[in-house]
């Protein structure tokens, strides 16, 4: 069998055999191809406000994980988060807490690097379906859903102040990023203090595939 896919970044073929080979466009099981792109976040991130409240608070507002909207019966589409730790980070315990905002239903699939530990608290919205995919031991995790079922504001201003309302954190947030559609998330965690411009560059990382 000969299968030609241009652009690919990766791909698994099955096993499968046939006596003619046809080059054209076709739909099959045989083979699953990706296209990975990156994105482009929005937002802001103050990193000398990390470990000067309770927890290190991030907001993440996402639209989609792909573009396209949610459908009723079917799985919610992975979006894989992953918590990186700073060049030279300390291993010390850093409590952070993710507001965790998708526009359509998601499962958020969280991961994070051995170097991160402390709570992890997770606040999300019935739209927001939460996984630990990998996530440090060191990791304490929880989730505190909003209160009778209500969605998360799309409001900026209502998110920016959302610790403040619920009673979560006595620091302003760290960061705010905002995504059209991504299904790999990659958030940098800094130093104690951290102003240095590499980090502020590379905050967040989105891509689609």
């Amino acid at each position: 069998m000969f299968t030609c896919i241009p652009l690919l970044h990766g791909v698994s073929i099955a096993d499968a055999t046939s006596t003619h080979c046809r080059i054209t466009e076709f739909n099959s099981d045989a083979v699953n191809a990706y296209l990975f792109s990156k994105r482009t976040a929005r937002g802001c991130f103050y990193p000398e406000r990390a470990g000067s409240g309770a927890f290190d608070v991030i907001i993440l507002d996402l639209d989609s994980a792909d573009g396209m909207p949610s459908a009723p019966g079917l799985e919610p589409a992975p979006v894989y988060l992953t918590l990186r730790p700073a060049k030279d980070y300390s291993s010390a315990t850093r409590d952070v807490l993710l507001i965790l905002r998708s526009k359509e239903t998601v499962h958020w699939m969280l991961q994070s690097s051995n170097l991160l530990r402390g709570d992890l608290m997770v606040v999300t919205d019935s739209k927001g379906l939460v996984n630990d995919l990998g996530l440090s031991r060191g990791h304490k995790l929880s989730i505190r859903r909003t209160e009778r079922g209500s969605l998360l504001p799309d409001n900026f201003d209502e998110l920016w102040n959302l610790t403040t309302a619920y009673d979560l954190s006595d620091a302003e947030p760290l960061a705010y990023v905002k995504l059209d559609k991504s299904n790999i998330i990659s958030i940098l965690v800094p130093k104690k203090g951290e102003t240095r411009g590499e980090e502020k560059t590379h905050f967040a990382r989105g891509n689609i595939r």
